[in-house]
């Protein structure tokens, strides 16, 4: 257990206030407001040899005995009999929340004697005597029989919140047609309430304010009371069935708060509470789903796209990828708008090939499904006569609610775990090399976690390329139309077809004599023939043989080499024909890979000249040649 979980039960069960009290340090005193009580000091200290913070609890609740629970000891900072200690980590959170009732209890059964004076002396010796209330039948307002009745039903003596809870059920049961008109128009500042905590007054004001409500007529009313309503309807105080109850709770948050009567703060807990009983009451999934955060919807949806890509589509996954994008910067990359495929067919592909530290993809980058303890209308009183059985409740894909052994569980991908920085990396590393592939956009520069991802997406960009120029030819079904061709030739021709065709075979040349024929040929033509790539003129071209990057021909790589020396490579595009803007673009497309950004440039006339900053890496891509 933990300061702030006892600290809440404090408040909620016996309206204990939080108090910071320098004597102690920074320690925290749980007491009570009007008569400034203390019932509990709270501290946290820090355990060096463990690295763990350790909760402390001094607790008013009689000293520790022998055969009390280990974690309780003599008390840590109140060194008085009637205290104790408390290691809170250790502790179970049901004794501690019993042994906190058992010290308010026994600041109640203590009472208090007040002194008064002596009517008939006039000395100043006091005489003791217990003041109790005394009121004559005139004093006394009248009390509608029904709240007369209502009292009785409380019972004493058991001071747990389940007790509570089940007196509310009870008292708001024996009231539920009932009906007033006394308004009331105070102010209680109380997180929870139950008709046990109002005076006459106030449950009068309450009971005519609901019948309002009931009428379709609002006014204002303290939203403590708002909240105590909420609570009848949550336990079925009022309505006959779950729908009747979402019903009446929106209609609240319509026309009351929606209106601006009430506190329009409430209307976030007016949707949790909407939620968490369409939950435990099994409504529809589509009507607890309205009831959730947007946000929170989106996101779970998300993570079944990306759990499970192959049954998605690429606009799904990429969609996933955009909200949970800690950068918010994929959804403007030019590469989702060229190629919006690039990217999920990455993920697709990571997903069936990538794994670090034993994880895949997705538990690297969004965690484990976490459980925990679920507790529903922990702000309100919350009664049912009967437990429900154990059942499952699936919210959405990767979120599910179920109850087993009497507590409610709650397991699914929590935002906490996710690890953006990692994400961050992937996407901005896939969207760096893509936009070099793509050749689209302007380059990105390398960041320092980049180079974690850019194994896994060079190898999907090979395995691309490949997949995109596989070809699956089934020889079979060749075989088989080339058989039925024949056939359906064979009854087309007539005997003179055939017979013209004998003599054609018999006259045609064979291969080796249309071989020599074109040789002579060329021979007697005194013309100089170019295969494509191929260099015209050797004039002013070095002796040596520059190395060829991919995609560039001999003669391209040839006005590379002179630019990279400081010759001027005119002459040898004029003599091939080449228009110098064609042959700049032509070597800058074939280096863009490796360089990743133009190396040469042309101007108006025959003059292409050779961009500095690259000179030494062109060197060295045409065979380490160095200038």
């Amino acid at each position: 257990m933990e300061i702030d979980e006892l600290a809440q039960y404090a408040a909620s069960r016996h309206h204990l206030r939080q108090t910071r009290q320098q004597l102690f340090g920074n320690a925290m005193v749980l007491c009570d407001p009007s008569t400034g009580q203390w019932f509990a000091v709270l501290a946290r200290q820090w355990d060096t040899d463990s690295g763990e913070e350790i909760h402390l609890c001094d607790l008013k609740c009689g000293p520790v005995r022998e055969g009390d629970p280990p974690f309780l000891s003599a008390p840590f900072l109140v060194k008085q009999r009637d205290w104790a200690g408390i290691r809170l980590n250790a502790a179970e959170p049901d004794t501690v929340c019993r042994l906190l009732d058992r010290a308010v209890s026994m600041y109640q059964k203590s009472g208090h004697t007040i002194l008064l004076p002596d009517r008939d002396s006039h000395s100043q010796v006091y005489s003791t005597t217990s003041l109790t209330q005394s009121h004559t039948i005139s004093d006394m307002p009248t009390v509608p029989p029904q709240i007369q009745e209502m009292k009785k039903l409380y019972q004493f003596g058991d001071p747990s919140f389940a007790m509570t809870c089940q007196n509310f059920y009870r008292q708001g049961k024996a009231m539920e047609n009932y009906e007033d008109t006394e308004f009331w128009s105070g102010r209680i500042d109380r997180p929870i309430l139950t008709y046990h905590d109002l005076n006459l007054r106030q449950l009068r004001g309450y009971f005519a304010w609901r019948s309002c409500v009931r009428r379709g007529e609002y006014r204002y009313i303290t939203p403590a009371l708002v909240l105590m309503y909420i609570s009848e309807l949550i336990c079925g105080i009022g309505v006959s069935s779950p729908e009747e109850t979402i019903e009446k709770i929106e209609d609240l948050e319509k026309n009351y708060l929606g209106t601006g009567t009430g506190e329009s703060y409430l209307h976030g807990t007016i949707s949790q509470i909407k939620l968490q009983y369409a939950i435990v009451h099994g409504l529809p999934v589509d009507t607890a789903r309205k009831f959730m955060s947007p946000d929170l919807l989106k996101t779970d949806l998300a993570m079944d796209v990306l759990r499970n890509p192959s049954e998605h589509t690429d606009d799904e996954i990429l969609q996933a990828l955009i909200l949970i994008d800690p950068d918010k910067k994929l959804k403007q990359s030019p590469v989702t708008a060229k190629e919006p495929g690039m990217l999920p067919g990455l993920w697709r592909y990571m997903s069936n090939n990538y794994t670090k530290n034993e994880k895949d993809a997705f538990t690297l980058f969004f965690g484990s499904r976490i459980q925990v303890i679920w507790r529903p209308f922990s702000l309100f009183i919350y009664y049912e006569e009967h437990k429900p059985s154990e059942t499952v409740y699936d919210l959405t894909p990767c979120r599910r609610y179920f109850f087993r052994n009497n507590t409610w569980y709650t397991d699914g991908y929590e935002s906490y775990t996710f690890n953006r920085y990692l994400m961050g990396y992937l996407l901005h590393a896939s969207d760096m090399r893509f936009r070099k592939v793509l050749k689209t956009g302007h380059l990105l520069k390398e960041r320092p976690g980049d180079p974690v991802f850019l194994p896994v997406i060079d190898a999907y960009l090979d395995n691309r390329e490949a997949e995109k120029h596989r070809v699956s030819i089934d020889l079979s079904g060749l075989e088989k139309i080339r058989q039925d061709a024949r056939v359906t030739m064979d009854s087309l021709l007539t005997e003179e077809d055939l017979k013209e065709m004998e003599e054609t075979a018999e006259e045609e040349p064979s291969a080796e004599k249309m071989q020599e024929t074109e040789d002579a040929e060329a021979e007697k033509e005194d013309v100089q023939i170019t295969e494509p790539g191929g260099i015209k003129s050797q004039d002013s071209l070095p002796d040596v043989s520059p190395a060829l990057p991919a995609g560039l021909d001999s003669l391209h790589a040839h006005i590379l080499y002179l630019l990279v020396h400081g010759q001027s490579p005119a002459k040898l595009i004029r003599d091939n024909r080449l228009m110098p803007s064609v042959a700049a673009d032509t070597i800058n497309n074939a280096l863009m890979d490796m360089i990743g950004d133009s190396v040469v440039e042309a101007d108006s006339g025959d003059e292409i000249t050779l961009v500095e900053d690259y000179r030494e890496e062109a060197a060295q891509l045409l065979g380490g040649y160095k200038p």
